[in-house]
């Protein structure tokens, strides 16, 4: 007799290859195709097959469920000229069509089919339709994210889906890209290019029209002769070691499982750190988890979750630079070059006997540990700091400084400035410290750094840092009134006349009072709002006193402000809402503040990283989420992107939370939605749920 309690996981091992479970083939839980196949109606006699039988047979409709697929492939491209490739995708060969007239890499059904039995998961695509070279255009139904190998190569290709099309897999330009391949298509062959290409400084330069030709030609010889001598491996300094000093225990934790396609982009990851020497295999005692963070670019950044770690590390004492200093230096900015490190950490060596602590698992593949300074750590930005400081000292001010790892060049003159500059690069040179030079930006008249634009005439407000309170529209009803009036009370010793400005609209508060948004309203509405985005209630960071983010989470949208105390009441740095995406929109209330508070704290970066700061919520989101013993996905995400950050969380009454409750409120809806009432956590049961 088949029985589900003896062996329910037996045929897992029955597949093609040893290390592809059931759940790539039919992407579901085993449970429910064995399920399926035992599932009888209550009049049926039941089958009494034996289990190596019933084995056989599962093992059997696997095989044909790829097989056709495979065998369609290989039908189709037998004879053909055309120039073909062949890649490996989860253990599986396809032949894919080489096209240099496809900018993008694309599936037909049939490479759909074979890919989702493979267990890759159907996404959604910006690109709605595209346009093949014979003018035909076809719809896209999403995108897959494939990771590809190519001999001893791997890459993750966004492939786009497109049933109507006939060939099983083009691969298109952005795969010969990524892949760094050079095909010649007459002889259908192909090489991996040998030399990486630089873009020319030209395109990293923003204020080209205010440079004359011969200054265009300066600053080009000397940045491409800075660029082209730089050999194009990874930068390793010999000035500073990252030390970790702990008295603790070891601490070994358990790996966060993902999925498939996840790990799969983590093997690509690991295989790259390997040969960049940026790790190495490991036998420690200490073991942290790890995950991959989505950048905005749609690429991943390897991260572990060194949480428990910086608990019981000694904290490095070596100081950041205060902004305010820096920010006085820009007045006079009329040149400024803004440039990047390449994956600055990277470029640290960790000292030998600290790189035990850093070590993490990876399920199938073993134990690791950093030879280089990884992102997460407690100590990471005052190490890098010590370095800058060694790099540069003090010769080159008042014209250059370094705050974390954004370097910054400003002169008054075109001479100076490619002076100070030639001494940076000669000097970064020695450190064996290598820039981005698709990030770097030279000579340009503006810039935005630190929540200002930068230019000749001095530091300006950076618009973005109003933008929420300007966008609030005028109120429809008294719900919305009240919260209005509520926010400028909030602020009203620094609003003058404030009872007399603000009459026309406590007047519609009364009950005998009909709803009537006339004139007055509307001023007094203007005046509150240019109120709030004016000194004194609107002031420049003072960096010796600490910083309040305070946060909030609508159905519809999030806001924050950030704050400082002064001596004669809080006074506003900057306000900031958006909207919720539709995904986001279905979040539960706690995980809808656990993205308001970090989505604030990311964008307030330039004013909070290397300073202890408090968070301000009205939700008990943030120490629930602290307190997950096994965070996975997306809060796991979350909580290694908090982990960088030294701040205190502090409970706020929903009643005193008025400024973040009306920017999270008042953004533009995208659908009608009717409002959340403000719960406390007792009232959410997907909290409750995790909690326990």
């Amino acid at each position: 007799m088949w029985s589900t309690e003896t062996y329910p996981l037996l045929s897992l091992w029955e597949t093609k290859r040893n290390v592809t479970q059931l759940p790539l083939m039919f992407g579901k839980r085993p449970r429910e195709p064995l399920k399926s196949d035992r599932s009888v109606s209550p009049n049926q006699k039941k089958n009494t097959i034996p289990y190596l039988e019933k084995l056989r047979q599962l093992r059997k409709s696997i095989t044909t469920k790829i097989s056709p697929v495979l065998d369609f492939i290989f039908s189709h491209t037998e004879g053909d000229e055309r120039p073909y490739l062949d890649v490996e995708v989860l253990g599986y060969k396809i032949k894919g069509l080489l096209d240099s007239g496809a900018n993008r890499s694309v599936v037909g059904s049939k490479g759909f089919q074979l890919l989702t039995s493979l267990g890759l998961q159907l996404q959604k695509s910006k690109s709605q339709a595209c346009t093949f070279a014979n003018q035909q255009t076809f719809n896209v139904t999403g995108v897959l994210s494939v990771p590809m190998r190519l001999q001893d190569r791997v890459r993750m290709i966004e492939v786009l889906v497109v049933p109507e099309l006939q060939h099983i897999l083009i691969l298109g330009v952005d795969f010969w890209v990524q892949m760094e391949i050079i095909p010649n298509l007459r002889k259908g062959e192909w090489s991996f290019n040998s030399q990486e290409a630089h873009p020319t400084v030209v395109d990293s330069i923003c204020s080209t029209e205010t440079l004359t030709n011969d200054q265009k030609q300066r600053l080009q010889e000397l940045t491409e002769n800075f660029f082209s001598s730089t050999n194009p491996k990874l930068g390793y300094t010999h000035l500073v070691e990252h030390h970790i000093v702990t008295t603790a225990q070891p601490i070994k934790q358990r790996y966060y499982p993902v999925s498939p396609a996840v790990q799969a982009q983590i093997d690509i990851e690991l295989q790259q750190m390997l040969q960049q020497d940026i790790i190495e295999r490991s036998n420690s005692a200490w073991s942290s988890p790890i995950l991959l963070v989505k950048k905005k670019d749609n690429t991943f950044r390897f991260c572990v979750d060194y949480r428990k770690l910086n608990a019981v590390t000694r904290k490095d004492a070596y100081p950041i630079p205060f902004i305010s200093s820096i920010l006085t230096k820009l007045r006079d900015a009329k040149f400024i070059t803004s440039l990047d490190v390449k994956s600055a950490y990277w470029q640290v060596p960790v000292a030998e006997e600290s790189r035990e602590f850093t070590a993490f698992t990876v399920p199938g593949r073993g134990l690791f540990q950093f030879k280089r300074m990884p992102f997460g750590l407690t100590n990471s930005p005052a190490t890098w700091q010590r370095l800058m400081d060694q790099i540069f000292g003090a010769e080159l001010e008042p014209y250059l400084f370094v705050y974390l790892d954004d370097i910054i060049i400003v002169t008054p003159t075109f001479d100076l400035h490619v002076d100070i500059l030639k001494q940076v690069f000669e000097r970064l040179a020695t450190a064996n410290i290598k820039l981005s030079q698709e990030k770097c930006q030279f000579c340009r008249q503006e810039l935005k750094y630190l929540g200002y634009v930068v230019n000749s005439q001095g530091l300006h407000v950076d618009p973005e840092k109003v933008e929420a309170i300007l966008n609030i529209q005028s109120p429809s009803n008294i719900t919305e009134v009240r919260r209005i009036i509520g926010t400028a009370s909030w602020y009203r010793r620094f609003i003058p006349n404030f009872s007399s400005v603000i009459a026309p609209m406590t007047a519609l508060l009364t009950k005998k009072k009909t709803w009537q948004w006339d004139e007055d309203c509307e001023e007094a509405f203007h005046i509150i709002k240019q109120s709030l985005i004016s000194a004194p209630i609107l002031s420049c960071p003072d960096f010796s006193r600490p910083f309040y983010v305070q946060t909030d989470a609508s159905a519809y949208g999030i806001g924050a402000v950030l704050s400082q105390q002064h001596d004669d009441g809080e006074q506003v740095v900057c306000y900031l809402s958006r909207t919720l995406s539709r995904t986001e929109r279905n979040y539960s209330v706690t995980e809808r503040e656990c993205l308001a508070v970090i989505w604030a704290i990311e964008k307030l970066r330039c004013y909070l990283e290397g300073y202890k700061f408090f968070v301000i919520t009205d939700h008990h989101s943030l120490l629930w989420l602290n307190n997950l013993k096994e965070p996975n996905g997306r809060l796991a995400r979350w909580a290694v992107r908090l982990q960088q950050f030294d701040f205190e969380i502090i409970h706020r009454k929903g009643k005193e939370h008025v400024v973040p409750d009306l920017l999270s409120r008042s953004v533009p809806q995208i659908a009608t939605i009717t409002n959340v009432p403000d719960q406390p956590p007792i009232g959410d049961k997907w909290y409750l749920k995790m909690l326990q």
